[in-house]
């Protein structure tokens, strides 16, 4: 069972709004840039704003930067793809890929984020990508949306005319939304802020539904054996609930301004994102703009999977109509 301070998104951002919004370069540990192709690819860590609660494997944050070997002339400014990865996104070899490409199309530079238990940041005892309790599930999204806000702060303070979108694919569509709300609440200028979320949802529940639920591991849940399958539901329904887009968005509205362009792409037959929960998702979107949102959609036919074989064209496409919006409209 999570722990209050684990699964309480919105008092999580609250106490490091501070820490994020004052996040400089001189916390980032930087390797040495090497060239790979047309691109240079820059390795840095820093410490999680979650380190205290992140197993010792995950409490530094890591991530890559892609930049153009020549940038190209964008409107004066430098812009920064925040590329979040998908439920077991280890490596970054499809985020390399639309990196690359956006670099060598537009000389745009994308920010790949390593997620706490994947990759380089998985806890030895961990099978694969495979968060062994609810509590870390949840915990995984708290600390990788702070830390994609923090990176995103950062490369904001590089330039006035900086500016950066958050983009991923599945439970990285949804933390997209989340880190771009969470930038704001730390002060972060969001007419300087795209997002595009690639078929993504709302919050963690729609695992407690549709195709994913047969993956769960129910007995591992129950206290008592007495406990039904329509009981260890609810409850998990809850929980997961704790760390909902609205939440974090109503927080935001309290007195944060809002992001100056939201673009979205879902699948029309998905039997893992439940079109309920797809809806929920796009409703609350527009939460994320000073007024109501103009939220343009893309449906395509087919499933997650069809989705994710999509993914290097059609998340690369959204990434280009969102950021090109928020510079020319």
């Amino acid at each position: 069972h999570p722990t209050e301070v684990q699964t309480n998104l919105l008092k999580e951002c609250e106490e490091r709004t501070s820490e994020i919004s004052s996040f400089a370069g001189e916390q980032i540990d930087w390797e040495q840039p090497t060239r790979e192709d047309a691109v240079w690819i820059q390795h840095g860590k820093f410490i999680s704003p979650c380190a205290a609660l992140l197993p010792e494997e995950s409490r530094f944050c890591m991530f890559s930067v892609v930049r153009p070997c020549s940038p190209k002339e964008t409107n004066d400014s430098e812009v920064y793809i925040m590329m979040l990865p998908a439920t077991g996104e280890m490596g970054n070899s499809t985020r390399l890929i639309m990196a690359k490409s956006l670099a060598e199309k537009y000389g745009w530079s994308s920010v790949i984020i390593t997620a706490p238990f994947y990759g380089r940041r998985r806890p030895r005892t961990q099978k694969l990508f495979f968060v062994d309790t609810v509590s870390n599930l949840l915990l995984q999204s708290l600390a990788i949306v702070q830390e994609a806000a923090s990176l995103a702060i950062f490369f904001l303070s590089k330039s006035k005319s900086s500016t950066v979108c958050f983009s991923g694919f599945s439970w990285g569509g949804a933390m997209s939304s989340v880190s771009s709300a969470v930038a704001l609440i730390a002060g972060a200028d969001g007419s300087r802020i795209a997002c595009a979320p690639y078929v993504g949802s709302a919050s963690p529940v729609c695992l407690v539904e549709g195709v994913v639920a047969d993956a769960i591991d129910w007995n591992a849940l129950r206290e008592s054996k007495d406990d039904s399958y329509d009981f260890l539901k609810k409850e998990l329904y809850t929980e997961l609930n704790k760390t909902q887009l609205s939440v974090i968005s109503e927080r935001r509205k309290k007195g944060c301004n809002g992001i100056a362009v939201v673009r979205a792409v879902c699948m029309r037959n998905d039997q893992v994102l439940r079109l309920r929960y797809v809806h929920e998702f796009l409703s609350q979107l527009k939460t994320l703009g000073s007024e109501a949102l103009d939220v343009p959609v893309k449906w395509i036919p087919g499933g997650h999977a069809i989705a994710a074989l999509l993914r290097p064209s059609y998340q690369q496409e959204l990434i280009s109509e969102a950021v090109l919006s928020m510079k020319f409209d």
